[in-house]
């Protein structure tokens, strides 16, 4: 048995980027990808979270907070979908679109990328769903495993939509990262 392991990577992205699907495909036997953890966990909670096998995250809150997702992860995945596209995928959702502009989204991106902060791979949307390029971010995020393109190819046939009814936030946790997003925010502007 191994022993426990610290977030090794994160894959980020406006919502209705590829989250969700991104996090059913990096969980297999040997890898766990947990989806938007901080609905239910502060930031100081997902530091302290071990497991036995290599684990990340795929969130869209990371992404607005970038000194913390470089603390966070060693790699990181930055999934770029247009935004004008991810506002059409929430209206059609019956939800109303509420993203920044894409300049911000570009801002946040040389954030990632400056500094030394964690090694950052950029993603088209639509290369998720490319074997090529889905095995790239399978090597990032996973160096040493064994891409499934079998796997990968059955996964893409299918629409993975997150149940947003079953979310139940805790509030102290949003709260958290509501904080340290409006932080964020300031320092950005």
């Amino acid at each position: 048995m191994s022993s426990p392991r610290p977030l090794a990577f994160a894959v980020v992205g406006y919502p209705r980027s590829g989250t969700t699907w991104v996090a059913n495909w990096l969980t297999t036997e040997s890898m766990l990808c947990l989806h938007e953890p901080l609905l239910s966990r502060t930031v100081a909670e997902l530091r302290e979270l071990r497991f036995e096998r290599r684990w990340g995250v795929s969130c869209t809150a990371l992404l607005f907070l970038p000194e913390e997702l470089s603390s966070l992860a060693e790699r990181v995945v930055l999934i770029r979908r247009p935004l004008a596209a991810c506002n059409a995928s929430l209206r059609r959702m019956g939800l109303t679109p509420a993203l920044p502009d894409d300049a911000r989204l570009e801002d946040l991106c040389a954030r990632h990328h400056a500094g030394g902060g964690p090694r950052v791979l950029d993603v088209p949307f639509e290369g998720l769903f490319r074997p090529e390029t889905a095995e790239r971010v399978f090597r990032h995020v996973c160096p040493t495993g064994t891409f499934d393109a079998l796997r990968h190819a059955e996964l893409c046939r299918y629409r993975v939509d997150p149940v947003l009814d079953a979310y139940v936030p805790r509030p102290e946790a949003v709260k958290s990262w509501a904080e340290l997003a409006a932080r964020a925010a300031l320092r950005i502007s």
